[in-house]
């Protein structure tokens, strides 16, 4: 499940000194692991030979890791990646931020979903709420305004609503209360007459793609300093 060799990007990791050092793969996107113990200054106990872990073990299975004539090992840049959190503790912890990042982002770890293999989908999906609501958008049910917002991370609510009221024209605000237009209906929001509570902007699947590919933008806009300049 490894990218096409031309795909693979190069690796930079940084030696006990902070100094960095960019491995870069051969044609065949395979890395010398051997190479980079030595740039690296490592010590003998984190040689590529001494890396006897379920994991390595596993990826040599898979092809991913290669013992080469004069004790030189190469990987793939899953086997190399790998690797570098074994070795360093830096790296490890950036990777481990990095997979924290995506998943708390409902449209990057749905993009991320798409690109990688079928065996792992799964089991990224399990670890991503977002990603889960990201998938309710193909539902036919409807969403009120403030489950949606939960849901998609918008960090103001009410001026988000105001913003999108001034900027898109969805909706208009008759003695008060929220009206639909038509741009708005044909975008997916409408609004509902929820009895007591009275009418509240409800968001179609349409309405909620709309909302989650404008996250950034919105929550952009709506930051305190940002309305205080109007």
């Amino acid at each position: 499940m490894n990218p096409e060799p031309s795909k693979a990007l190069p690796i930079t990791l940084r030696d006990a000194k902070g100094n960095s050092h960019t491995f870069v793969p051969d044609t065949q996107g395979m890395f010398n692991l051997t190479e980079m113990h030595c740039r690296l200054g490592l010590p003998n106990s984190k040689r590529p030979a001494q890396w006897r872990t379920s994991i390595s073990r596993d990826l040599a299975a898979c092809a991913n890791l290669h013992s080469l004539v004069g004790s030189e090992t190469l990987g793939s840049e899953v086997a190399t990646i790998a690797y570098a959190m074994w070795v360093s503790n830096d790296f490890y912890k950036m990777v481990v931020s990095v997979f924290i990042a995506v998943r708390s982002d409902a449209l990057l770890s749905a993009q991320v979903y798409e690109r990688l293999a079928v065996a792992h989908q799964e089991l990224f999906a399990d670890n991503c709420y977002k990603l889960r609501a990201y998938s309710r958008i193909d539902n036919k049910n409807s969403m009120t305004w403030t489950v949606a917002c939960d849901m998609y991370g918008i960090e103001r609510p009410l001026l988000a609503k105001q913003y999108i009221y001034e900027t898109h024209g969805f909706w208009r605000i008759v003695c008060g209360e929220v009206a639909e237009t038509g741009k708005g209906r044909a975008t997916g929001f409408y609004v509902r007459n929820r009895g007591n509570n009275g009418p509240e902007l409800d968001l179609a699947p349409g309405a909620r793609d709309w909302l989650l590919h404008n996250v950034g933008a919105i929550n952009f806009a709506t930051k305190p300093n940002k309305r205080s300049r109007k």
